[in-house]
Protein backbone atom coordinates (compact mmCIF):
# COMPACT_ATOMS: atom_id res chain seq x y z
CA UNK A 1 0.00 0.00 0.00
CA UNK A 2 3.02 2.19 1.08
CA UNK A 3 4.61 1.87 -2.33
CA UNK A 4 1.31 2.75 -4.15
CA UNK A 5 1.11 5.55 -2.37
CA UNK A 6 4.44 7.14 -3.38
CA UNK A 7 4.06 5.82 -6.89
CA UNK A 8 0.71 7.80 -7.06
CA UNK A 9 2.44 10.68 -5.31
CA UNK A 10 5.43 10.45 -7.63
CA UNK A 11 2.81 10.69 -10.70
CA UNK A 12 0.78 13.44 -9.39
CA UNK A 13 4.44 15.26 -9.19
CA UNK A 14 4.86 15.19 -12.12
CA UNK A 15 1.44 15.53 -13.70
CA UNK A 16 1.67 18.83 -11.69
CA UNK A 17 5.04 19.76 -13.52
CA UNK A 18 3.53 19.58 -17.10
CA UNK A 19 0.30 21.36 -15.91
CA UNK A 20 2.56 24.19 -14.42
CA UNK A 21 4.67 24.21 -17.41
CA UNK A 22 1.71 24.58 -19.63
CA UNK A 23 0.52 27.10 -17.19
CA UNK A 24 3.99 29.34 -16.46
CA UNK A 25 2.76 31.17 -19.85
CA UNK A 26 1.04 33.41 -18.25
CA UNK A 27 3.42 34.51 -15.25
CA UNK A 28 5.71 34.56 -18.05
CA UNK A 29 4.16 37.53 -19.65
CA UNK A 30 6.15 39.52 -17.08
CA UNK A 31 8.58 39.40 -19.97
CA UNK A 32 6.90 41.85 -22.75
CA UNK A 33 7.36 44.65 -19.76
CA UNK A 34 11.15 44.49 -20.97
CA UNK A 35 10.31 44.61 -24.65
CA UNK A 36 7.85 48.05 -24.04
CA UNK A 37 10.55 50.62 -25.00
CA UNK A 38 11.39 48.04 -28.29
CA UNK A 39 7.68 47.86 -29.03
CA UNK A 40 7.28 51.70 -29.15
CA UNK A 41 10.27 52.53 -31.28
CA UNK A 42 9.14 49.88 -33.93
CA UNK A 43 5.74 50.67 -33.98
CA UNK A 44 6.05 54.43 -33.57
CA UNK A 45 3.96 54.51 -30.59
CA UNK A 46 3.24 57.43 -28.04
CA UNK A 47 4.21 56.48 -24.34
CA UNK A 48 0.67 56.34 -23.16
CA UNK A 49 -0.53 53.92 -26.89
CA UNK A 50 1.91 51.03 -25.33
CA UNK A 51 -0.76 50.43 -22.91
CA UNK A 52 -3.31 48.79 -24.65
CA UNK A 53 -0.54 46.27 -24.70
CA UNK A 54 -1.45 45.07 -21.62
CA UNK A 55 -5.13 46.30 -21.36
CA UNK A 56 -6.18 44.50 -24.59
CA UNK A 57 -4.96 40.99 -22.48
CA UNK A 58 -5.70 41.62 -19.04
CA UNK A 59 -9.53 42.44 -20.15
CA UNK A 60 -9.65 39.65 -22.14
CA UNK A 61 -8.58 37.10 -19.89
CA UNK A 62 -9.74 38.65 -16.97
CA UNK A 63 -13.72 38.36 -18.63
CA UNK A 64 -13.50 35.14 -19.51
CA UNK A 65 -11.87 33.34 -16.20
CA UNK A 66 -15.07 32.50 -14.39
CA UNK A 67 -16.75 31.29 -17.68
CA UNK A 68 -14.33 29.02 -19.23
CA UNK A 69 -14.11 27.76 -15.01
CA UNK A 70 -17.45 27.02 -15.12
CA UNK A 71 -17.48 25.22 -19.10
CA UNK A 72 -14.23 22.98 -17.44
CA UNK A 73 -16.63 21.55 -14.74
CA UNK A 74 -19.08 21.07 -17.13
CA UNK A 75 -17.01 19.55 -20.15
CA UNK A 76 -13.67 18.26 -18.46
CA UNK A 77 -11.17 20.61 -17.40
CA UNK A 78 -8.53 18.96 -19.49
CA UNK A 79 -10.16 19.63 -22.95
CA UNK A 80 -10.25 23.14 -21.78
CA UNK A 81 -6.77 23.14 -20.77
CA UNK A 82 -5.54 21.45 -24.20
CA UNK A 83 -7.60 24.00 -26.30
CA UNK A 84 -6.08 26.85 -24.51
CA UNK A 85 -2.37 25.57 -25.37
CA UNK A 86 -3.25 25.46 -28.66
CA UNK A 87 -5.07 29.02 -29.10
CA UNK A 88 -1.91 30.10 -27.27
CA UNK A 89 0.30 29.02 -29.98
CA UNK A 90 -1.63 30.50 -32.55
CA UNK A 91 -1.49 34.10 -30.38
CA UNK A 92 1.99 33.75 -30.17
CA UNK A 93 2.61 32.90 -33.43
CA UNK A 94 0.28 36.43 -34.25
CA UNK A 95 2.28 38.40 -31.93
CA UNK A 96 5.65 37.34 -32.81
CA UNK A 97 4.75 38.09 -36.76
CA UNK A 98 2.66 41.18 -36.28
CA UNK A 99 3.24 43.38 -39.02
CA UNK A 100 1.25 46.58 -37.32
CA UNK A 101 0.34 47.44 -33.86
CA UNK A 102 -3.07 46.81 -34.99
CA UNK A 103 -2.53 43.62 -35.31
CA UNK A 104 -0.74 42.58 -32.22
CA UNK A 105 -3.63 44.27 -30.06
CA UNK A 106 -5.79 41.31 -31.80
CA UNK A 107 -2.84 38.61 -31.02
CA UNK A 108 -3.18 40.06 -27.21
CA UNK A 109 -7.00 39.44 -27.36
CA UNK A 110 -6.29 35.95 -28.36
CA UNK A 111 -3.47 35.52 -25.98
CA UNK A 112 -6.30 36.62 -23.28
CA UNK A 113 -8.44 33.70 -24.47
CA UNK A 114 -5.49 31.26 -24.25
CA UNK A 115 -4.35 31.86 -20.57
CA UNK A 116 -8.29 32.48 -19.49
CA UNK A 117 -9.00 28.66 -20.96
CA UNK A 118 -5.46 27.07 -19.31
CA UNK A 119 -5.47 29.20 -15.80
CA UNK A 120 -9.03 28.74 -15.46
CA UNK A 121 -8.88 24.92 -15.45
CA UNK A 122 -4.86 24.84 -13.75
CA UNK A 123 -5.64 24.48 -10.57
CA UNK A 124 -8.51 21.69 -10.79
CA UNK A 125 -6.21 19.80 -12.96
CA UNK A 126 -3.35 19.68 -10.24
CA UNK A 127 -6.27 19.42 -7.37
CA UNK A 128 -6.93 16.16 -9.05
CA UNK A 129 -3.21 14.19 -9.19
CA UNK A 130 -3.84 14.23 -5.57
CA UNK A 131 -5.59 12.74 -2.55
CA UNK A 132 -7.98 15.89 -0.90
CA UNK A 133 -5.96 15.87 2.60
CA UNK A 134 -2.84 17.26 0.27
CA UNK A 135 -4.93 20.35 -1.08
CA UNK A 136 -3.34 22.73 0.36
CA UNK A 137 -0.03 21.39 -0.23
CA UNK A 138 -0.70 21.22 -4.17
CA UNK A 139 -2.03 24.71 -4.27
CA UNK A 140 1.02 25.65 -2.34
CA UNK A 141 3.66 24.07 -4.72
CA UNK A 142 1.51 25.40 -7.39
CA UNK A 143 2.01 28.78 -6.29
CA UNK A 144 5.83 28.44 -5.98
CA UNK A 145 5.91 27.48 -9.24
CA UNK A 146 3.85 30.28 -10.51
CA UNK A 147 5.67 32.41 -8.64
CA UNK A 148 8.95 31.09 -10.13
CA UNK A 149 8.32 31.80 -13.19
CA UNK A 150 7.23 35.36 -12.47
CA UNK A 151 10.31 35.53 -10.99
CA UNK A 152 12.75 34.59 -14.33
CA UNK A 153 10.35 36.46 -16.58
CA UNK A 154 11.99 39.76 -16.71
CA UNK A 155 15.32 37.86 -16.77
CA UNK A 156 14.29 36.22 -19.92
CA UNK A 157 12.70 39.31 -21.48
CA UNK A 158 16.12 41.16 -21.04
CA UNK A 159 17.85 38.27 -23.11
CA UNK A 160 15.20 37.38 -25.81
CA UNK A 161 14.69 40.90 -26.70
CA UNK A 162 18.28 41.83 -26.92
CA UNK A 163 19.04 39.11 -29.23
CA UNK A 164 15.66 38.59 -31.00
CA UNK A 165 13.91 42.18 -30.68
CA UNK A 166 10.73 42.42 -28.92
CA UNK A 167 9.38 39.43 -30.55
CA UNK A 168 11.28 37.64 -29.40
CA UNK A 169 9.32 37.70 -25.70
CA UNK A 170 6.64 35.41 -27.73
CA UNK A 171 8.71 33.74 -29.87
CA UNK A 172 10.44 31.61 -26.54
CA UNK A 173 7.46 30.53 -25.02
CA UNK A 174 6.34 28.46 -28.25
CA UNK A 175 8.33 25.80 -27.58
CA UNK A 176 7.37 25.62 -23.77
CA UNK A 177 3.68 25.22 -25.66
CA UNK A 178 4.72 22.68 -27.45
CA UNK A 179 6.67 21.08 -24.86
CA UNK A 180 4.15 20.92 -22.21
CA UNK A 181 0.99 20.04 -25.21
CA UNK A 182 3.39 16.67 -25.71
CA UNK A 183 3.90 15.94 -22.25
CA UNK A 184 -0.06 16.04 -21.41
CA UNK A 185 -0.46 12.97 -22.66
CA UNK A 186 1.98 11.13 -19.99
CA UNK A 187 -0.43 12.91 -17.10
CA UNK A 188 -2.27 10.42 -15.53
CA UNK A 189 -5.19 11.35 -12.93
CA UNK A 190 -5.23 8.84 -10.03
CA UNK A 191 -9.14 7.67 -9.24
CA UNK A 192 -10.50 9.19 -6.36
CA UNK A 193 -12.92 8.28 -4.52
CA UNK A 194 -14.11 11.39 -3.11
CA UNK A 195 -14.23 13.18 -5.96
CA UNK A 196 -17.03 13.88 -8.45
CA UNK A 197 -17.04 12.94 -12.04
CA UNK A 198 -18.67 14.85 -14.34
CA UNK A 199 -22.37 15.09 -14.53
CA UNK A 200 -24.66 17.32 -16.94
CA UNK A 201 -27.40 17.62 -14.39
CA UNK A 202 -25.57 19.22 -11.72
CA UNK A 203 -25.82 22.91 -12.13
CA UNK A 204 -22.14 24.31 -13.20
CA UNK A 205 -22.90 28.35 -13.83
CA UNK A 206 -20.61 30.39 -12.19
CA UNK A 207 -22.82 32.84 -10.89
CA UNK A 208 -25.68 30.60 -9.57
CA UNK A 209 -22.37 28.30 -7.55
CA UNK A 210 -21.25 31.77 -6.57
CA UNK A 211 -24.52 33.04 -5.49
CA UNK A 212 -25.27 30.04 -3.33
CA UNK A 213 -22.24 30.10 -1.19
CA UNK A 214 -22.40 33.47 -0.59
CA UNK A 215 -26.14 33.25 0.84
CA UNK A 216 -24.87 30.34 2.85
CA UNK A 217 -22.01 32.37 4.05
CA UNK A 218 -21.34 36.28 3.50
CA UNK A 219 -18.24 35.86 4.29
CA UNK A 220 -17.26 34.46 1.31
CA UNK A 221 -17.55 38.41 -0.26
CA UNK A 222 -15.20 39.60 2.27
CA UNK A 223 -12.49 37.01 1.48
CA UNK A 224 -12.64 37.88 -2.21
CA UNK A 225 -12.55 41.61 -1.47
CA UNK A 226 -9.51 40.86 0.54
CA UNK A 227 -8.26 39.53 -2.43
CA UNK A 228 -8.72 42.60 -4.87
CA UNK A 229 -7.18 44.62 -2.05
CA UNK A 230 -4.08 42.65 -1.41
CA UNK A 231 -3.29 42.51 -5.18
CA UNK A 232 -4.81 46.07 -5.59
CA UNK A 233 -2.01 47.41 -3.00
CA UNK A 234 1.36 45.32 -3.59
CA UNK A 235 1.04 46.22 -7.34
CA UNK A 236 2.53 49.46 -6.61
CA UNK A 237 5.79 47.52 -6.17
CA UNK A 238 5.84 46.70 -10.11
CA UNK A 239 4.16 49.97 -11.33
CA UNK A 240 6.54 51.96 -9.46
CA UNK A 241 10.13 50.76 -7.44
CA UNK A 242 11.51 50.42 -11.13
CA UNK A 243 10.99 54.24 -12.04
CA UNK A 244 12.24 54.97 -8.36
CA UNK A 245 15.62 52.66 -8.79
CA UNK A 246 15.97 53.83 -12.53
CA UNK A 247 15.64 57.57 -11.80
CA UNK A 248 16.11 58.39 -8.09
CA UNK A 249 19.38 55.68 -7.66
CA UNK A 250 20.45 55.82 -11.36
CA UNK A 251 20.56 52.01 -11.43
CA UNK A 252 20.32 50.11 -14.75
CA UNK A 253 17.62 47.84 -15.87
CA UNK A 254 19.32 44.74 -15.32
CA UNK A 255 19.77 45.78 -11.69
CA UNK A 256 16.22 46.73 -11.76
CA UNK A 257 14.97 43.34 -12.86
CA UNK A 258 17.31 41.61 -10.25
CA UNK A 259 15.91 43.99 -7.42
CA UNK A 260 12.21 43.14 -8.11
CA UNK A 261 13.56 39.17 -8.08
CA UNK A 262 13.96 39.82 -4.69
CA UNK A 263 10.73 40.57 -4.28
CA UNK A 264 9.17 37.53 -6.75
CA UNK A 265 11.61 35.58 -4.57
CA UNK A 266 10.01 36.32 -1.43
CA UNK A 267 6.82 35.01 -3.17
CA UNK A 268 8.02 31.95 -4.24
CA UNK A 269 9.04 31.39 -0.53
CA UNK A 270 6.00 32.53 1.02
CA UNK A 271 4.13 29.69 -1.08
CA UNK A 272 6.53 27.24 -0.57
CA UNK A 273 5.92 27.96 3.16
CA UNK A 274 2.41 28.42 3.58
CA UNK A 275 1.53 24.58 3.58
CA UNK A 276 2.96 24.51 6.90
CA UNK A 277 2.19 27.91 8.30
CA UNK A 278 -1.29 27.25 7.73
CA UNK A 279 -1.13 23.96 9.19
CA UNK A 280 0.38 26.02 12.28
CA UNK A 281 -2.83 28.22 12.17
CA UNK A 282 -6.16 27.86 10.47
CA UNK A 283 -6.06 28.68 6.79
CA UNK A 284 -7.80 32.09 7.63
CA UNK A 285 -5.65 33.54 9.93
CA UNK A 286 -2.76 32.97 8.20
CA UNK A 287 -4.41 34.71 5.29
CA UNK A 288 -4.84 37.26 8.12
CA UNK A 289 -1.57 37.57 9.38
CA UNK A 290 0.38 37.45 5.63
CA UNK A 291 -1.77 40.60 5.01
CA UNK A 292 -0.22 42.14 7.84
CA UNK A 293 3.18 40.90 6.55
CA UNK A 294 2.68 42.14 3.47
CA UNK A 295 1.12 45.94 4.73
CA UNK A 296 4.65 46.05 6.88
CA UNK A 297 6.28 45.41 4.14
CA UNK A 298 4.68 48.19 1.79
CA UNK A 299 5.05 50.80 4.62
CA UNK A 300 8.53 50.45 4.85
CA UNK A 301 8.73 50.60 1.31
CA UNK A 302 7.48 54.32 1.57
CA UNK A 303 10.75 55.00 3.89
CA UNK A 304 13.06 54.17 1.21
CA UNK A 305 14.98 57.49 0.36
CA UNK A 306 17.34 58.71 -2.65
CA UNK A 307 20.00 57.01 -0.40
CA UNK A 308 18.49 54.06 0.92
CA UNK A 309 20.61 51.04 2.09
CA UNK A 310 20.33 47.74 0.09
CA UNK A 311 19.52 46.35 3.29
CA UNK A 312 16.06 48.08 3.92
CA UNK A 313 15.21 47.41 0.27
CA UNK A 314 16.17 43.52 -0.33
CA UNK A 315 14.51 43.36 3.62
CA UNK A 316 11.21 45.36 2.44
CA UNK A 317 11.35 43.43 -0.92
CA UNK A 318 11.40 40.07 0.75
CA UNK A 319 8.93 40.63 3.61
CA UNK A 320 6.26 42.32 1.45
CA UNK A 321 6.60 38.82 -1.55
CA UNK A 322 6.69 36.26 1.57
CA UNK A 323 3.26 37.78 2.83
CA UNK A 324 2.09 37.61 -0.72
CA UNK A 325 3.20 33.80 -1.47
CA UNK A 326 1.46 32.96 2.26
CA UNK A 327 -1.70 34.82 1.25
CA UNK A 328 -2.25 33.77 -2.27
CA UNK A 329 -1.92 30.09 -1.03
CA UNK A 330 -4.28 30.74 1.73
CA UNK A 331 -6.41 32.66 -0.32
CA UNK A 332 -6.87 29.97 -3.24
CA UNK A 333 -7.73 27.17 -0.07
CA UNK A 334 -10.26 29.36 1.17
CA UNK A 335 -12.41 29.22 -2.48
CA UNK A 336 -11.74 25.77 -3.39
CA UNK A 337 -12.88 25.17 0.52
CA UNK A 338 -16.07 27.17 0.32
CA UNK A 339 -17.07 26.21 -3.36
CA UNK A 340 -18.73 22.04 -4.11
CA UNK A 341 -15.92 19.82 -5.88
CA UNK A 342 -17.74 19.91 -8.64
CA UNK A 343 -17.03 23.74 -9.13
CA UNK A 344 -13.22 23.70 -8.68
CA UNK A 345 -13.02 25.56 -12.23
CA UNK A 346 -14.94 28.48 -11.00
CA UNK A 347 -12.68 28.43 -7.77
CA UNK A 348 -9.44 28.33 -9.72
CA UNK A 349 -11.01 31.04 -12.15
CA UNK A 350 -12.32 33.48 -9.33
CA UNK A 351 -8.81 33.82 -7.78
CA UNK A 352 -7.63 34.76 -10.88
CA UNK A 353 -10.33 37.04 -11.48
CA UNK A 354 -9.68 38.77 -8.18
CA UNK A 355 -6.31 38.98 -9.22
CA UNK A 356 -6.98 40.88 -12.32
CA UNK A 357 -9.75 43.63 -10.37
CA UNK A 358 -6.52 44.38 -8.14
CA UNK A 359 -4.19 45.21 -10.62
CA UNK A 360 -6.65 46.88 -12.91
CA UNK A 361 -7.16 48.82 -9.79
CA UNK A 362 -3.52 49.55 -9.19
CA UNK A 363 -2.68 50.16 -12.20
CA UNK A 364 -5.14 53.44 -12.44
CA UNK A 365 -5.37 54.37 -9.04
CA UNK A 366 -1.78 54.25 -7.82
CA UNK A 367 -0.53 55.75 -11.22
CA UNK A 368 -3.33 59.02 -10.14
CA UNK A 369 -2.13 59.24 -6.29
CA UNK A 370 1.55 59.53 -7.47
CA UNK A 371 0.71 62.19 -10.38
CA UNK A 372 -1.55 64.47 -8.41
CA UNK A 373 0.75 64.42 -5.29
CA UNK A 374 3.62 65.34 -7.56
CA UNK A 375 2.12 67.92 -8.82
CA UNK A 376 0.60 69.58 -5.90
CA UNK A 377 4.58 69.71 -4.64
CA UNK A 378 5.45 73.29 -4.27
CA UNK A 379 9.01 71.54 -5.34
CA UNK A 380 7.83 70.43 -8.67
CA UNK A 381 9.94 72.93 -10.64
CA UNK A 382 12.86 73.61 -8.36
CA UNK A 383 13.55 70.29 -7.22
CA UNK A 384 11.91 67.74 -9.24
CA UNK A 385 13.53 64.93 -7.48
CA UNK A 386 11.79 65.66 -4.08
CA UNK A 387 8.48 66.21 -6.03
CA UNK A 388 9.12 62.54 -6.99
CA UNK A 389 10.14 61.18 -3.56
CA UNK A 390 6.86 63.05 -2.39
CA UNK A 391 4.47 61.24 -4.59
CA UNK A 392 6.61 57.64 -4.23
CA UNK A 393 5.68 57.71 -0.51
CA UNK A 394 2.14 58.88 -0.58
CA UNK A 395 1.71 55.99 -2.92
CA UNK A 396 3.33 53.63 -0.57
CA UNK A 397 1.33 55.14 2.35
CA UNK A 398 -1.57 54.87 0.65
CA UNK A 399 -1.50 51.15 -0.21
CA UNK A 400 0.18 50.40 3.18
CA UNK A 401 -2.62 52.58 4.82
CA UNK A 402 -5.72 51.11 2.39
CA UNK A 403 -4.28 47.64 3.36
CA UNK A 404 -4.68 48.15 6.97
CA UNK A 405 -7.89 49.91 7.32
CA UNK A 406 -9.40 46.66 5.45
CA UNK A 407 -7.46 44.24 7.86
CA UNK A 408 -8.56 45.66 11.04
CA UNK A 409 -12.22 46.39 10.16
CA UNK A 410 -12.49 43.02 9.08
CA UNK A 411 -10.80 41.72 12.06
CA UNK A 412 -14.73 42.62 13.39
CA UNK A 413 -15.88 40.12 11.45
CA UNK A 414 -17.18 37.00 13.24
CA UNK A 415 -15.86 33.97 11.90
CA UNK A 416 -14.25 35.50 9.07
CA UNK A 417 -9.94 35.44 10.10
CA UNK A 418 -10.08 33.64 13.13
CA UNK A 419 -13.12 31.03 14.76
CA UNK A 420 -12.07 27.57 13.62
CA UNK A 421 -15.59 26.88 13.74
CA UNK A 422 -16.78 29.51 11.65
CA UNK A 423 -14.71 29.20 8.43
CA UNK A 424 -15.35 29.94 5.44
CA UNK A 425 -16.08 26.34 4.35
Amino acid sequence: MMDESLINHRMGQLGMGVICLGSSIAPLDFAVNIAFPAMTKAFALGTQEIRWVAICYMLTYGGLMLLFGSIGDRIGHLKVFRVGLMLGLIAFLLCACSPTFAVLLIGRVLQGIAIALTLSCAPALVLKLFPDYQRTWALSMYGAYFALAAAFAPVIGGVVTQLLGWPGVYWFRIPIVLLAWACLRFVRFPPVKNFPTYSTRADYAAWRVLVQVVRHNPNFVWINVSSVIVQWTVFAIPLMVPYYLIQMAGWTSSQCGLILGVWASGTVAGSFLAQKITTKFSVNSAAYISGWIGTIGLASIALWSTHVSILLMIASLLVCGFGLGVYQVAYADMVVLALPKTSRGVAGSLTQVTRTLGVIAGAFVWLWVFEFVTDQSEVVRSLPSQAFVSGYRAMFLAAAGLSAAYLILTSFKSGLWFDRSEQVS
